[in-house]
């Protein structure tokens, strides 16, 4: 025993050197740039110790790096496009900016640089030959001034062209003399100075480019002030109001999606939050305070869905030696599954009840415990929550000191009290339905129905009265009993009733009254099927049968079988698919 302890004592020593020593390779591979390397042994460091989040950060972030450098080549691309169709437009202003920022997105790239050194050298060149001659002129040919010996105060539209973009006309009623003279062509007059309308129009630009819209507005709402009648000025303040109230309204959804995602975080709702600030982001796109919030939230939500998943493994295969009674092993992997989660409350009680099982002595009264645990638990996964809570009322008799029946009954109280709504709608749905039935004597439909209400609201009389007055009107139309050797009705195994054949006038509108428990597991289908000697005549198959651990009787019409009406018969077999059954008795009524 020394031995092999020692041994199992090595080999975890020497899985948590080689888990180090993976982990520093990893790192070392990252820093140097090798992100295949660093992959290959950040998984590898995984499979040694799946419970630590390091490997399992780096990967994501890994992941989060190929994707931003796709993203970056993408976004360098089109800025290179368009930085060239300024160049070969002569724009060299525009063209310039949008190759700092692609140099921004790749340092290293030879050709921006070529491009940047070219536009320097164009911008020199036309200094010095602005510097010579003496005019204020530029590459770029986005300023514009007046036509030389045009009187600028005897023009009234020309101001507002130097701020529409690309218009070439004033106004509809004007004439085409009239669009002549204040049409802008290239001056030479270097001397020219604008006009106070000019300089509020050109400041209200230079605003609008930078987004500031209260600003622009004010000096629209000026240049407006000057020039009432100027319906392009006009409709310039009315587009700009109009793009003000959009942004403030942005404003206002950015900063609620904001708040939400901050309390979501609180919550430790992750998806929640990730939801609000990508939504905030489409708002605001270059937010980089909401896209590192946002990448550490998925790294750590991509984290948790893996741990999610090997919580649910280890914890499927305790359940399954739990089940096996194997409890020493499932211990073993409980503690496994609390290692991920220590918080998590059903480890927890697992752990707890394997203590205390593991504490009883061997008996009897252990064995029926286990039994009701194992079918109150199955019908929990039935959904069967009443017969859930009668099977660990009987787990608990057998071990009125065991805590864990007496938490799980308390649990399923709590659901069944939120579930009384809809239950006392199947009820009354029920009781109508069942009461239809029972007018027309149609004493299987009514029989269905009123089991149903009374599994639905067992406290309620009402359904039970019913159900009495249905078998005692029938058993009062006894024609025949007929007792099963043995009561379990096993899978793959038939079940042979035999009795002598009925006279004729016994056989019309027949009906079965079965008493059936089914309280294993899985969806039973009951084939009833009838003959003579060794001649199959006809049957039928019977589906309607609840769970739960007490016997209850079903009604099967008969009276719609005319084989078995019309011809004799002398035996009944049963037959079950899905899970066994127990069958206390069988008995033919005639309502006649």
């Amino acid at each position: 025993m020394i031995i092999i302890l020692l041994g199992a004592t090595n080999l975890q020593a020497q899985n948590t050197s080689d888990y180090r020593k993976l982990i520093e390779e990893a790192d070392l591979y990252l820093e140097a740039g090798d992100i295949g390397f660093a992959r290959i042994d950040y998984e590898k460091a995984i499979k040694l110790n799946p419970s630590d989040e390091h490997p399992r950060l780096k990967l994501a972030e890994l992941d989060r790096l190929a994707l931003t450098q796709k993203k970056n080549d993408s976004l360098f691309e089109q800025r290179l496009i368009n930085a060239e169709r300024y160049f070969k437009a002569s724009n060299y202003n525009l063209a310039q900016t949008e190759f700092l920022k692609s140099l921004e997105l790749k340092p290293e790239s030879i050709f921006v640089k070529e491009r940047l050194a070219t536009i320097a050298s164009l911008n020199k060149k036309a200094e010095r030959k602005e510097k010579d001659s003496g005019l204020n002129t530029s590459l770029s040919i986005n300023k514009q001034v007046v036509k030389p010996n045009i009187d600028i105060a005897s023009t009234p539209k020309k101001e507002t062209l130097s701020f529409i973009d690309n218009q070439t006309t004033i106004e509809k009623q004007t004439t085409k003399k009239e669009q002549q003279k204040n049409t802008i062509v290239p001056s030479v007059e270097a001397d020219a100075q604008p006009t106070q309308l000019q300089i509020l129009l050109r400041s209200a630009d230079e605003y609008l480019k930078a987004n500031d819209f209260e600003n622009a507005i004010q000096k629209l709402e000026s240049a407006s002030a000057l020039r009432p009648t100027d319906k392009n000025i006009k409709h310039q303040l009315l587009a700009t109001k109009a793009q003000l109230e959009k942004r403030r309204k942005e404003e206002k959804s950015y900063s609620d999606l904001i708040t939400s995602a901050e309390k979501y975080i609180t919550q430790n709702n992750i998806r929640g939050a990730i939801e609000s600030y990508e939504s905030a982001l489409k708002i605001k796109p270059d937010e980089t305070t909401v896209e590192n919030k946002l990448t550490a939230l998925r790294d750590k939500l991509t984290v948790e869905i893996k741990l999610d998943q090997d919580f649910k493994v280890f914890v499927d295969k305790a359940d399954n030696l739990f089940h096996a009674n194997n409890f020493t092993e499932a211990g073993k992997v409980y503690e496994q599954a609390r290692n991920i989660k220590p918080e998590d409350k059903y480890v927890k009680d697992k752990l707890l009840e394997i203590s205390r099982i593991e504490s009883i002595a061997n008996g009897e009264k252990l064995k029926k415990y286990k039994e009701a645990i194992d079918i109150a638990e199955a019908l929990v996964k039935q959904e069967d929550w009443q017969g859930a809570v009668q099977a660990y009322n009987q787990a608990s008799e057998h071990q009125p000191n065991e805590q864990y029946p007496k938490l799980r009954i308390t649990e399923l109280n709590e659901k069944l009290q939120t579930l009384e709504a809809q239950l006392l709608a199947s009820y009354n749905n029920a009781i109508t339905e069942g009461d239809k039935a029972y007018q027309t004597r149609s004493w299987d439909i009514a029989m269905d129905n009123y089991i149903q209400a009374a599994r639905a609201k067992s406290s309620n009389n009402l359904a039970q009265n019913q159900i009495s007055k249905i078998l005692s009107f029938l058993e009062g139309k006894l024609v025949l009993t007929l007792t099963p050797p043995t009561t379990t009705l096993f899978l793959e195994k038939e079940m042979k009733l035999s009795f002598t054949p009925l006279e004729m006038s016994k056989r019309r509108n027949n009906y079965l009254i079965i008493r059936i428990k089914n309280s294993a597991a899985g969806t039973p289908r009951l084939y009833i099927s009838y003959g003579l000697n060794g001649q199959k005549n006809g049957g039928i198959l019977f589906r309607s049968i609840l769970k739960g651990n007490n016997f209850t009787n079903y009604i099967v019409k008969f009276s719609n079988q005319d084989r078995w009406y019309r011809l004799e018969n002398n035996w009944i077999t049963l037959a079950v698919e899905g899970s066994p059954l127990e069958i206390e008795y069988l008995k033919i009524c005639a309502d006649i």
